[in-house]
Formats: C-alpha cells, structure tokens, sequence
C-alpha cells in the first residue's frame, strides 16, 4: 500500500465523534473517568473481542457488547497493585471469551 503523507491533502475536515454508531468510544470514557482496574479491563477485553471479530466469531458491533458486559463483571479496585493488574487482564479476558463464544 501507498504511505499515506498528510502534506498531500489539501484539505481536512474533523467531525465528533459519532457515540451512537461506535459505543465503544463512551466506554473508553468510563474506564478513563472512573481509573482504577476499568482502563485494564477495557484493554484485554477489547483486544479478546477484535481477535474474535477478525476470525469471523463475531460481528462488529458485539465488539462495544462484549467489552461492555466485562467492564460490568469485573472487580473493581481504585488503587490497584501490579498483581490486581495481571488478575483483571486474566479475569477480563475470561470472561470476553466467555461473551463471545456465547453471543451475550
């Protein structure tokens, strides 16, 4: 593929984001406001569900779905220790899995 070079665009146009075709960024949101154990858990189930989405397991929009119903399961800790960090990956990504292989 051609490097993209910005220099060649004349012009770019910047819109907002649009929240309710991709959910996915207001959860990104949550997990920055509310710290903690969430910006983990954002991060493992996402990168469980787009693994499935690339294999054909899922479609697209159960991306938002599957990170959303790990960040409602997963334990929350507002001071968390480099362990309580490998534990919700683990249990993150468990339970991502776990949503995708069953289409909740």
């Amino acid at each position: 593929a051609k490097q993209l070079r910005l220099e060649d665009w004349k012009n770019l146009t910047f819109y907002a984001p649009d929240d309710e075709a991709f959910p996915a960024m207001n959860l990104a949101r949550k997990a920055l406001t509310m710290g903690g154990l969430y910006p983990a858990a954002l991060n493992a189930a996402n990168e469980v569900a787009n693994a499935a989405f690339r294999r054909g397991e899922i479609r697209f929009p159960h991306i938002a779905t599957a990170i959303e119903h790990t960040m409602q399961r997963c334990a929350f800790t507002a001071t968390p220790t480099l362990d309580t960090y490998f534990d919700t990956d683990a249990e993150a990504r468990r339970i991502a899995t776990e949503c995708c292989q069953t289409g909740r």
